[in-house]
């Protein structure tokens, strides 16, 4: 099952995915997660930058980014795995969920 939280001002949403996702998952993990990553990131602008390059790092590898892009992916794991942290204890089933940042661009309308 699969949930998102939708916010038309921001150019990603946080979908929260996994085993009998509940509205506490959605609206206050899921929350938490995005908050986390704006904290840590910036803007959302940045958050969608590291994400891209994060992206673009598993998808073609290290050595076809350029030092900005190693550093914007680098800086994408580590907020990842903060937020991912904070936001989790607020799952109510912790190991059976797990976040996914989907651009606007990526998402069915």
């Amino acid at each position: 099952m699969r949930s998102a939280a939708r916010n038309v001002e921001r150019p990603y949403i946080v979908q929260v995915q996994g085993d009998s996702v509940t509205v506490q998952d959605t609206m206050v993990a899921g929350f938490t997660y995005r908050i986390q990553l704006e904290e840590q990131l910036g803007t959302p602008a940045r958050v969608v930058q590291c994400f891209k390059a994060w992206t673009r790092l598993q998808r073609e590898g290290a050595a076809k980014l350029s030092g900005t892009e190693l550093e914007q992916a680098t800086a994408w794991i580590e907020a990842h795995r903060q937020a991912r942290r904070a936001a989790r204890r607020f799952f109510v089933m912790p190991d059976a969920k797990t976040f996914a940042l989907r651009l606007q661009e990526q998402v069915p309308a």
